[in-house]
């Protein structure tokens, strides 16, 4: 997958996860100073040694995206057209994404929006939960 062992490391800094052919998780944590390099290993976390050296077989391992699987009742959640991540536009249920259209995310109602953002569990307590 890489040519060598430095654009490994670059992605694994950025964030990435990886699989071993043997089943290993490698990923990084910025917050280990000494060695942040790291492998789970039969549910057990150990530094990256040996694994430096299998940087051409390994697997990226990509996380589910919340809009990946919307449940046909939606999420709610906050949209917007505009790229700002303040939360100053309606909270609304979204119900489908589409990839293929700017405007990526179609709310009850058939209206469609670029960006969308699901309450947290404090949003909805502070704002459509008042006791």
């Amino acid at each position: 997958m890489f040519n060598s062992k430095q654009e490994f490391a670059l992605a694994l800094m950025s964030g990435r996860r990886f699989s071993t052919p043997r089943g290993n998780i490698c990923y990084y944590d910025g917050s280990i100073h000494d060695n942040p390099f790291l492998v789970v290993s039969d549910l057990s976390q150990i530094r990256m040694k040996g694994v430096w050296d299998e940087f051409a077989n390994v697997t990226e391992i990509f996380e589910p995206r919340w809009y990946d699987n919307i449940p046909p009742q939606g999420i709610l959640c906050w949209v917007s057209d505009n790229a700002s991540t303040e939360r100053r536009h309606v909270a609304v249920v979204v119900k489908r994404h589409t990839a293929s259209s700017a405007y990526r995310f179609e709310r009850i109602g058939g209206v469609f929006s670029m960006y969308a953002t699901p309450l947290t569990q404090d949003d909805y307590s502070n704002i459509v939960y008042k006791p």
